[in-house]
Order: C-alpha cells, then sequence, then structure tokens
C-alpha cells in the first residue's frame, strides 16, 4: 500500500501510457492516507470487443480457467453495444459467468460455484436479476482446478446458459409476447419518488417480448478485484 504516491496512467505528461479508459479520473490517482485513498497493490482488468466485435442472437461459448484467491471476482459477460433504452439496467447486461476466488468455506460462494445471470429493469434499484439467475455447483473440485466451457445460446424467444455441454444446464430463460419483462417485473405497480416507473421498452419492434435483450451485445472478459457493490460481504 502506497502513502503520498502518484499513480498516473494517462498518455505523456508523467504517465506510463497503459490506461484504456477516456475518463481522467480513472487514469490518475494520488494516495492520501488522511483522506482515505489509498492505492491498493493489485489492478482490476478486462477485454472488450466494444466497437469491434457484437451480435444480437446466436451463441457464446469461452474457455477459462478460473482464478484462485480471495476476493478475486472473475466474470464473462456481455452488456448493449449501444444504449437503446437507456443506462443500465434500462438495456440490459447478460453475464454469462461470474464468480469468486475464495475457497468453497465462503458463505457466498466461492470457486466452487459460478453464476448465469440477466439484469433487467427501469431504474437501479428495481433491477430484476434476482428473477433470472442460476447457479451451478461442481460437485467435485474446483472451477479452478481446470478449464470449463462456459456458453450461453440467445435466440428472440430465449436465453439459456450452459457448462461444458449444452445439455448441462444452469438457467432457461423464456421470453413471452404476451407478457413482456416490464409486466413481468411488475413495474407498473412500483414507483420511485411518487413517480410510477414508465415502461422503458415501450417503443421496442420485439414480437416476443425480450426488450431490452433485443439489441446488439459485445463481450467482456474480465476479473476484478474486490469491489463494495454486495458481491462480497
Amino acid at each position: 500500500m502506497y502513502a503520498n504516491y502518484t499513480l498516473n496512467l494517462n498518455q505523456g505528461a508523467g504517465g506510463d501510457g497503459t490506461c484504456t479508459s477516456d475518463k481522467n479520473s480513472s487514469c490518475f490517482i494520488r494516495s492520501d492516507p488522511n483522506e482515505g485513498y489509498m492505492i491498493p497493490p493489485v489492478r482490476s482488468a478486462r477485454l472488450t470487443t466494444k466497437g469491434k466485435k457484437s451480435i444480437r442472437y446466436g451463441q457464446v461459448e469461452v474457455v477459462a480457467k478460473l482464478p484462485e484467491g480471495d476476493w478475486l471476482w472473475p466474470a464473462i459477460w456481455m452488456m448493449p453495444e449501444n444504449n437503446v433504452y437507456g443506462e443500465w439496467p434500462r438495456s440490459g447486461e447478460i453475464d454469462i459467468m461470474e464468480s469468486r476466488g475464495n475457497s468453497k468455506d465462503y458463505s457466498e460462494g466461492g470457486r466452487n460455484v459460478y453464476y448465469g445471470t440477466t439484469h433487467w429493469g427501469p431504474t437501479y434499484k428495481t433491477d430484476a436479476y434476482w428473477m433470472s439467475t442460476g447457479a451451478k455447483k461442481i460437485r467435485r473440485g474446483e472451477y479452478s482446478d481446470s478449464y470449463h466451457t462456459y456458453g450461453m445460446q440467445w435466440t428472440e424467444d430465449y436465453i439459456y446458459f450452459y457448462v461444458d455441454s449444452r445439455v448441462k444446464q444452469i438457467l432457461f430463460i423464456g421470453y413471452k409476447e404476451k407478457k413482456p419483462l416490464y409486466e413481468l417485473g411488475n413495474f407498473a405497480a412500483q414507483s420511485e419518488n411518487d413517480t410510477l416507473l414508465a415502461n422503458p421498452w415501450a417503443n421496442s419492434t420485439s414480437t416476443t417480448g425480450n426488450a431490452p435483450f433485443d439489441q446488439d451485445f459485445y463481450l467482456i472478459l474480465n476479473v476484478a478485484v474486490g469491489g463494495t457493490n454486495g458481491w462480497f460481504l
């Protein structure tokens, strides 16, 4: 841990030129223990196909050996190429695989289990991921012991997640024209700040009720370190 140290990842001006973000706040920081700003000894990293390769419907498979170590957060996931319906989670998120590097004794689940999930909802607080998530616990060993194939099959009628083979399904999410996701989530009966939640997918041209999962999504491979959003206690 560094105190009173400047980390500059920007291009030029004393930076090391490694930053891939267009936000200065993501590329430059100075640690100050009196203010509680510390630079951790490890960094998260990701690879994405944004702007280069995206799909709308199809199959994605990634062969991976998951990392081992407390507070590591590996993920294989997809985000919308264009936020057609608005900011997260209005335009959706597809998580093919999320796990933790902790041991199987960790109360929230360690590297012996992984999750497949879709995120969707009119607002951050009404994200209905809990209606579309599933987990797969390995019977022997851990997902960090060897390579596995993490897959997702996606059509306008359904999304399903599987491991190693399409017959080893961990979650199936079917869509229905007569009950689109806005109705499935019962969002019309909910409100925030005394305001009813409008349907962010009202202008969708989908005929199967699958919006926001009717747009192009790109792939992300990443290993995050730590986090304070609830993935770790």
